[in-house]
């Protein structure tokens, strides 16, 4: 598969997860934020403690992040302690179901060293090998 593939996967798998998070926990709002990144952007976000990884799928156009309300109250993820266990129940179906439509998506949720809930991205560590070499046809 080539970057655009990876691409175009990801936004199908993403339009499927987003109608099931829609029709199925109408108690919920959801509102994607950001999904290329550009370098300045990500610096300000490592910065500020909202990301720990140098190189992250939104790069790629490969990542999501979406802000979350449960009952009009934002689900702040830096202070998940204090969200209602019903909405830690369905964003935790959520995540599962997102990881369950293809084996390269990955939540947020179950990163290892970064708690990140509203986070969803389809993993391709080619990726950065992928960008440079359409980007050295460009010179």
């Amino acid at each position: 598969m080539i970057l655009s593939d990876h691409q175009a996967k990801f936004t199908k798998d993403k339009v499927k997860f987003m109608l099931y998070a829609l029709s199925n926990f109408t108690e919920m709002k959801f509102v994607e934020t950001e999904i290329k990144r550009w370098q300045e952007r990500h610096r300000y976000l490592l910065k500020k403690g909202y990301s720990q990884t140098k190189d992250t799928m939104h790069f790629y156009a490969l990542a999501c992040d979406i802000v979350m309300y449960y009952r009009n109250r934002y689900l702040d993820p830096k202070r998940y302690d204090k969200w209602p266990s019903e909405a830690k129940i369905i964003v935790d179906k959520l995540g599962r179901k997102w990881e369950a439509m293809d084996e390269r998506n990955r939540w947020g949720g179950k990163f290892k060293n970064f708690f990140d809930p509203n986070h969803i991205e389809r993993y391709v560590p080619e990726a950065k090998a992928m960008m440079e070499k359409i980007m050295s046809k460009k010179k």
